[in-house]
């Protein structure tokens, strides 16, 4: 059984068309009702052909077949042939047209249904909030969209059949009784005996289907080792074993694929022998039930046997459509439950339109934790982001960066605090003016499968193509757009798993100078960049930063030096906050961390310099250096600390150094030559 909130949702839903059921029934009965007539027809047509015109009303009928047949009186004379005849093409043919008529506003009606409920659920997607996202996978949703809608959709369709087709079966069975109810009790009898004996061959059937099913696995499952432990099985030489084993396997497999055949076989002439038989059963039930001779109620037979087989298609249809629906009826469920905005996470939007930024960003007392998670993220911060500086924040991970973000943009609430914006609480703004005031650049940037140019102007309507090359060029990203093989035209396939992560990077800054946000939010944009794509992407960001209201989430601390404020997070805590200076000063976590990331950068930017130097020395002599040049050397490299502690990036300054350094080097290799011939001419002398 439904549940009562499906039964609601399917109600409410079939109720929004009322037409197309009210169509559907209309159209049906029609059809119904002219293909009867359309049939019955041929029976007068008959008995005029057999040159029996008059005494076609016979007083002995049953009322309604007396009604018809005097009907059909009115038509006596010399065209009444073709008047009938005429009547039985009209009635064919407008049967046909009803019956299109009631398919194609059928199929309509499931379009309909269909469009209605994956649009309501499009709808609803826009609305929740991201952590319905992270509860859900994307296969679960994509699968309620597209299979379990449909099937939704189908669950309406046969209860909509089931309500048609018993007032059908009604309509038919209420005709039969008035013809004969006699008959129609033995009727009754007979094909719920017939019924008994068809629902025992299909479930016979079904039971060998399934065993032959669960066969032909065992059968697969043993292919599959014997191929893929072939190795195995000749080390042992058990091929003779496996062989026998599957032979056996495959005779089992093929009995009971033949049973299985016979088995369905056989329901389809059993079920032909049975309709015979009950044809039989009522022509000799009936001869009984008159005692008259056959001419006398033969037309009323024959009416009644058509009718009766006329309704028997109808009995098969309701039996499939209840089991269809009992087949769908929990996609029903599956569909009301994920269409009920109720129990989701919805965040409502305030009426205030966000346009600019006035004094700054404030958090007050702040407490997050994620939904059903009992964890704390945040605890009770306070954060103050001036108006048109550049605010970084630093962390170990899950310290609450990332989340700080996230309830800026709205993702999530908090729990408890506040966050205000110029003084208003965020709740009051329109949550679409908001986060079109922000630009949030990842270290992950997600591209759609388009052109460049959608991606650079995704969220923008009626962006010139002008506008799109200016960012790019801001974005440090025109010179490899152009070399695509057709620049901003570029399909990206598979997401823009062919470009680098900084050419990435580089099309999400191009869309962030194209949308001109009055907030910047950099979530860890350079962290995993290598050197080269790093300094584009930080130039343009550096840009793209200028005066504007800019939070930095890095690991990196190097690139924050000259942000105008440095929050230090830990364990969703504020420990520290300041400028880069400030914080070193106060030798606390920030100063430690950047003492470890300075210390590692130096070493191995250290270890470069020598590699490179060392390259520079060997190109001028094949001469083994002394211990005591290695060590002038190390010393050296000591006067390179300036480049090692990254102040200097100008590629072209650093090779002046490197130059400057390898000619120091030379000169030092010429001091300890002339050193060491001094000493020799020395010892020369002294022997002399």
């Amino acid at each position: 059984m439904l549940k009562t909130s499906a039964n609601k949702f399917l109600f409410n839903l079939a109720k929004e068309k009322p037409i197309y059921i009210f169509a559907s029934l209309i159209l049906s009965l029609s059809s119904t009702v002219l293909n009867v007539v359309g049939t019955v027809l041929l029976i007068p047509v008959l008995v005029i052909c057999l040159g029996n015109k008059e005494g076609i009303v016979v007083s002995n009928q049953s009322a309604i077949i007396q009604y018809f047949f005097a009907f059909l009186e009115q038509f006596d004379g010399e065209y009444q042939l073709v008047i009938m005849l005429t009547f039985v093409v009209m009635a064919i043919v407008f049967k046909n047209v009803t019956n299109y008529i009631g398919t194609i506003i059928g199929i309509k009606y499931t379009n309909y249904l269909v469009y209605r409920m994956k649009t309501q659920g499009l709808s609803l997607l826009c609305k929740v909030n991201i952590n319905y996202y992270n509860e859900n996978k994307v296969g679960d949703i994509l699968f309620k969209i597209n299979r379990e809608i449909d099937r939704t959709a189908l669950t309406i369709k046969n209860g909509k059949n089931i309500f048609i087709l018993s007032i059908i079966i009604f309509t038919f069975v209420f005709l039969l009784l008035l013809i004969s109810w006699q008959l129609t009790l033995v009727a009754t009898i007979l094909f719920s005996l017939t019924t008994i004996i068809n629902q025992f061959l299909i479930y016979n059937s079904k039971k060998l289907s399934s065993s032959l099913s669960q066969q032909t696995k065992i059968y697969s499952q043993k292919i599959i080792d014997f191929l893929t432990g072939i190795h195995l099985i000749k080390s042992v030489a058990n091929e003779t074993q496996e062989y026998q084993v599957i032979t056996q396997i495959i005779t089992k497999k093929d009995q009971m694929q033949l049973n299985n055949q016979v088995a369905s076989a056989i329901i389809s002439p059993v079920n032909e022998v049975l309709g015979m038989i009950v044809i039989l059963v009522l022509i000799i039930i009936s001869n009984y039930l008159y005692d008259r001779p056959i001419q006398d109620y033969a037309p009323s037979l024959l009416i009644y046997l058509v009718i009766l087989f006329r309704l028997l298609p109808f009995i098969s249809q309701f039996n499939n459509a209840r089991t269809q629906l009992a087949t769908n009826i929990y996609s029903a469920e599956i569909i009301a439950n994920f269409l009920n905005e109720a129990n989701k996470p919805i965040l409502s939007s305030g009426k205030i339109t966000f346009s600019k930024l006035q004094s700054g960003i404030k958090f007050k007392t702040v407490t997050f934790a994620y939904p059903n998670h009992a964890k704390l993220v945040l605890d009770k911060i306070d954060l103050w982001i001036p108006r048109g500086k550049t605010i970084a924040l630093v962390g170990t991970p899950r310290s609450g960066k990332s989340t700080i973000v996230e309830l800026l943009s709205r993702f999530y609430d908090p729990i408890d605090g506040n966050i205000l914006i110029d003084d208003r609480d965020l709740k009051e703004y329109n949550l679409t003016s908001l986060r079109r005031s922000i630009s949030i650049i990842n270290q992950d940037t997600f591209l759609f499968n388009n052109s460049i140019a959608y991606n650079i102007a995704y969220g923008l309507k009626n962006v010139s193509e002008f506008d799109i090359i200016n960012a790019a060029k801001k974005a440090n990203a025109e010179e490899f757009i152009s070399q695509l093989p057709q620049g901003l035209a570029t399909e990206i396939s598979d997401r823009g798993i062919l470009l680098s992560p900084g050419q990435r990077q580089r099309i999400a800054i191009a869309r962030a100078f194209l949308r001109n946000p009055d907030i910047l939010i950099l979530d860890q944009v350079t962290d995993a960049l290598d050197g080269a794509n790093e300094k584009l992407v930080q130039d343009a960001i550096e840009e793209l930063s200028h005066n504007r209201t800019t939070l930095i989430i890095t690991h990196r601390l190097s690139t924050i030096k000259h942000a105008h404020q440095i929050i230090v997070l830990n364990k969703g805590k504020v420990i520290e906050v300041g400028t880069h200076e400030e914080l070193l000063q106060n030798n606390n976590l920030y100063s430690r961390w950047y003492s470890m990331q300075f210390k590692t950068s130096q070493q191995s930017h250290q270890q470069k310099l020598a590699k490179k130097i060392s390259k520079k020395l060997a190109r001028q002599t094949n001469r083994n250096l002394s211990a005591e040049i290695s060590n002038n050397l190390n010393s050296l490299l000591n006067y390179l600390e300036l480049v090692n502690e990254g102040f200097i990036e100008d590629d072209l300054e650093q090779e002046k150094i490197l130059d400057e350094s390898y000619q120091s080097a030379k000169n030092m290799l010429v001091s300890l030559r002339e050193y060491e011939r001094k000493i020799s001419q020395s010892f020369r002398n002294s022997n002399l």
